[in-house]
């Protein structure tokens, strides 16, 4: 991966000839130490990588204020493009927002958002998947709630997982007989006509694009540039690609994080995507090919930001995963008279691990 040394920092060059600027270089540095301080140790490279390298970023991605000259507080802001119903609109969403302890009080965190985001022009919407803390502030702002998330999950070497759990080592042919039985629902609700191959890198192409892209509802927009920076050139985690096609049509695709534990291999699918059936309705039996297919390279599978008010959900509870519900909703505040338009039901909304900031973060 393409690189540009500056004070012995390596980054990826988002495009520009120049990369960036010292006085972007000291915001990045600024906002690694604030968000070390406040969540867990993160470095300057994974930080340029996240705000920096975004295809569709904004002149200034990171925002920090700063009190007697150090730094105090970040709302970062990452762009991107939605599309609703076959227009695309301008979009911002929320990250890495912190104060360190010395700078906290009463209404200082609304004061941050707003300034924030106070002098940027041409954006339709801005979202974010607050935490507990800043929650209850986007809701006396008057962000509208859209989406509550389900993660759902299924245990395939669930008798190996218990005896981790307890300390002991359990018969391999126990655990074998278990994941064949877990795994079955998968394979008797999957299809032969797909053809199932894997790609390390983004697979797909012009076409391919454009048919996901004319999503029945609301999503955030995919391209290849969008796939290379969170996935492909990505190093905060371990990817790749799953598609099924049919007649030499893409049918269907998963992009999987695999995640190793102490009980063996996590697969987290991070997006997902499967065309709609002569009768409008979603080609589950893609889906399910798909997660099957998968399943064989498991011991568990993991499918997070899965919306808890749509169709998608039926899909999971019908191949037997668990489910449980995320604490981060997605909050949405509408700007544009052309988003003001848009569903606040959450219904109609698909977004994926892949559409947050959380996955670049190393």
């Amino acid at each position: 991966m393409d690189g540009t040394i500056i004070d012995d920092v390596r980054f990826v060059d988002p495009g520009s000839d120049q990369g960036i600027s010292e006085h972007e270089l000291m915001l990045a540095r600024e906002s690694a130490h604030i968000f070390s301080e406040i969540w867990r140790p993160v470095t300057v490279d994974t930080v340029i990588y996240k705000n920096y390298a975004n295809p569709e970023r904004i002149d200034n991605p990171i925002y920090i204020e700063h009190v007697e000259d150090m730094p105090a507080m970040q709302n970062n802001l990452m762009g991107c493009w939605i599309i609703a119903d076959g227009q695309r609109l301008r979009a911002l969403q929320t990250n890495d927002t912190a104060i360190l302890p010395a700078y906290r009080g009463p209404g200082r965190l609304m004061k941050l958002y707003r300034s924030s985001y106070r002098d940027i022009e041409g954006v339709d919407l801005i979202f974010g998947l607050p935490n507990t803390q800043s929650y209850p502030t986007l809701k006396v702002m008057r962000w509208d709630q859209v989406i509550d998330y389900l993660d759902f999950s299924l245990p395939l070497s669930a008798v190996k997982i218990l005896g981790q759990k307890a300390g002991i080592h359990l018969p391999d042919f126990l655990n074998s007989l278990a994941k064949r039985y877990l795994g079955h629902k998968l394979r008797r609700m999957s299809g032969s006509a797909y053809l199932v191959r894997r790609f390390e890198s983004c697979p797909f192409s012009p076409e391919d694009l454009q048919v996901i892209n004319q999503v029945q509802g609301i999503a955030i927009a995919r391209s290849s540039e969008y796939f290379k920076w969170k996935i492909d050139n990505n190093k905060a985690g371990d990817f790749f690609y799953l598609t099924a096609s049919r007649n030499g049509k893409l049918a269907g695709y998963l992009v999987v994080q695999t995640i190793l534990v102490p009980y063996g291999t996590v697969n987290r699918v991070v997006d997902w995507w499967i065309t709609r059936d002569l009768s409008g309705g979603l080609e589950k039996t893609a889906l399910y090919t798909l997660l099957s297919e998968l399943a064989d390279l498991s011991d568990a599978l993991q499918v997070p930001y899965v919306n808890s008010k749509g169709p998608e959900a039926i899909l999971f509870r019908e191949a037997g995963f668990r489910e449980n519900t995320m604490s981060s909703p997605l909050m949405l505040l509408q700007i544009s008279e052309r988003s003001k338009s848009l569903d606040t039901t959450g219904e109609q909304w698909s977004f994926r691990a892949i559409d947050t900031d959380l996955i670049l973060n190393a």
